[in-house]
């Protein structure tokens, strides 16, 4: 029931897609005890990221909310402060911002 909810989740995301114009600088990580954190269910969806300069990476969503996500690259890599991810089995893309980086994982937020 828990991953119906989930891609009913993701759908609804996918057919919000604007662009937000204000761009934040990367900061670190925040603590995962934050209060103000939307909870996150597990995801583990591939995906693909579109660094918008040609370059796409494959990816999986290991966790996910209406507001971000946190994501595994097969290796560490840098990415830009904007990116474009999308996963392609269930038909979801957007726009997103990095918001901290840690090894292989990063943080996204939704933009939009």
């Amino acid at each position: 029931m828990a991953k119906n909810k989930l891609n009913d989740r993701i759908q609804s995301l996918a057919s919000s897609n604007s662009l937000a114009s204000t761009q934040l600088p990367m900061t670190k990580r925040p603590p995962l005890a934050q209060k103000d954190r939307e909870e996150r269910e597990d995801a583990y969806k591939l995906g693909v990221l579109d660094c918008l300069n040609g370059k796409k990476l494959a990816c999986v969503f290991l966790d996910f909310s209406d507001a971000g996500a946190r994501i595994k690259l097969q290796c560490a890599s840098s990415l830009p402060n904007h990116i474009r991810v999308a996963i392609p089995s269930i038909g979801f893309s957007r726009d997103a911002e990095v918001r901290w980086q840690s090894g292989s994982e990063s943080g996204l937020r939704f933009l939009g």
